[in-house]
């Protein structure tokens, strides 16, 4: 087992309960873990840590948090990063100030900003946020399933899908403010009169709501931020609700989404079209056959992985040293 500290300076509270989460399951398993928000850089000298695991939400390391890295590449500290960035396939700045091998390992939310980071070559992993273990609703719903579409950045993104009954344009307030996203909503559906029916919500905690008195083919697939995604998700799962999510977002849980049966992968196959009456179908099905228990995401496989992935790199840490000195003896 390893000693190890968890460390994040992020102010974002799902980051912070990430790194919280974190330590409480690796405890569980009997690794010996430190949490802090703090660090100050005579910890990583005078405590014999095995690993030092940084979670950030930045694009660049913090100054604080570079020279930590630093120092525990120094002091032989297996160094693992983890960085809870948005569904967007660029690569981040946030490691153009190491070389590929300055860290041992390397995890973001969803497969493309993985495959993004192609400095980086080996150990890289996938690692989204766990989710929040929720109480299960049991609310009597209504027969009729509706359609809700929820938004990232514009109104052009409903031409991407079917026609909802409801839009979730709460992402788009934030940024734009409320009575600038109504104008453009009006806007919208006089360029488009298809949309005219639909009723955009601007709270997201009517969505919330809607997810308990109503069943739901919930259109998440536009959603870039992880946070925001993983927190729908939450709700969703608790309230036994049929998604819609794309490979990117699948990638986080790829063993838990099961395209027709829990959720409707639209991308799963190069050029294949938005076929509304599949998914209703899909969705039927699934409201029919549901049990309580099937829509809670297990996080057992992702930790045995993290664990699994710090006994690795302990282990070329040791041989490599030993090694080292074998050369140092026979100089």
């Amino acid at each position: 087992m390893a000693y190890i500290l968890i460390h994040t300076s992020s102010q974002n509270t799902s980051v912070q309960n990430q790194a919280l989460r974190l330590q409480q399951e690796l405890q569980f398993i009997g690794h010996t873990v430190e949490f802090s928000m703090q660090t100050h850089p005579l910890r990583l000298l005078k405590n014999n840590y095995n690993v030092f695991h940084l979670l950030s939400d930045k694009a660049h390391l913090s100054l604080l948090d570079t020279p930590l890295v630093l120092l525990a590449q120094f002091n032989r500290i297996a160094t693992v990063i983890s960085h809870y960035d948005p569904f967007e396939v660029s690569p981040t700045p946030l490691l153009h100030k190491f070389q590929a091998g300055s860290i041992d390992a390397f995890s973001t939310t969803n497969i493309e900003s993985l495959k993004a980071h192609k400095l980086i070559r080996k150990n890289k992993f996938i690692l989204p946020l766990f989710p929040t273990e929720m109480k299960l609703i049991n609310l009597d719903k209504s027969e009729s399933t509706m359609q809700l579409k929820v938004l990232n950045q514009s109104f052009n993104e409903l031409l991407q899908a079917g026609l909802p009954d409801f839009i979730d344009a709460s992402s788009l307030s934030l940024n734009q403010g409320t009575s600038t996203v109504r104008k453009n909503w009006k806007k919208f559906q006089v360029q488009q009169p298809l949309y005219k029916k639909c009723v955009m919500i601007l709270n997201k905690q009517n969505t919330f709501e809607m997810m308990k008195s109503q069943p739901l083919i919930l259109d998440l697939s536009s959603v870039k931020d992880s946070i925001f995604f993983q927190s729908l998700v939450d709700q969703a799962c608790a309230a036994g609700q049929f998604i819609v999510l794309n490979r990117n977002q699948a990638s986080g849980y790829s063993d838990f989404w099961i395209h027709q049966k829990n959720c409707w992968i639209y991308d799963l196959q190069p050029g294949a079209a938005w076929v509304m009456e599949e998914i209703e179908a899909s969705a039927q099905n699934f409201f029919e056959n549901i049990k309580p228990y099937s829509m809670k995401i297990s996080i057992e496989n992702k930790i045995n992985e993290i664990s699994r992935l710090y006994a690795k790199i302990m282990f070329e840490k040791t041989l490599t040293y030993s090694q080292d000195k074998v050369r140092t003896s026979h100089e």
